[in-house]
């Protein structure tokens, strides 16, 4: 079997429709499995909440559901890369990106089944991050506080 029929199998001529069996969360024992494809949908529906709690324009908040729903898009070709081995891309941050770092937190405060302290490897990073990207784009931690329910590491 050649690598180009793996890549167009079975998805053609489509092969974003790859990010539903690209698994995340490889490094992290969870209780749950993801896809790319759910964790990128997750992230544009609390792109969307984001947008419509900061009162943002139809065309606005439709640009930047866009953006989340894509912003994984290497991953077709590359699987899941954590977020602490990717490059540094976040000199000015995003509704997108802290929709990302949301997600993430929530997701793995509540399936990560590995140890305390892995888990709070995982979270430590990703709670100083949100603090910082919500910060910059001046959004109150109400806006966005119901995510962060748990916080087992803080």
């Amino acid at each position: 079997m050649k690598v180009l029929d793996t890549y167009q199998a079975p998805f053609g001529k489509i092969p974003e429709l790859r990010l539903s069996n690209v698994p995340r969360w490889g490094i992290v024992k969870m209780s749950k499995k993801q896809s790319v494809a759910e964790h990128s949908f997750n992230v544009a529906a609390i792109t969307s909440y984001l947008c419509n709690a900061l009162g943002m324009d139809d065309e606005a908040e439709k640009a930047e559901i866009c953006d989340a729903l894509w912003h994984d898009y290497d991953e077709i070709f590359t699987g899941d890369i954590p977020t602490t081995a990717k490059v540094k891309q976040d000199s000015h941050p995003t509704i997108v990106k802290l929709a990302d770092l949301l997600e993430s937190y929530a997701f793995c405060d509540n399936h990560c089944t590995d140890t305390k302290e892995i888990k709070n490897w995982v979270l430590k990073p990703m709670y100083n991050k949100i603090i910082a990207v919500s910060d910059y784009l001046e959004i109150p931690y109400e806006v966005y506080s119901e995510f962060m329910e748990g916080g087992s590491h803080v």
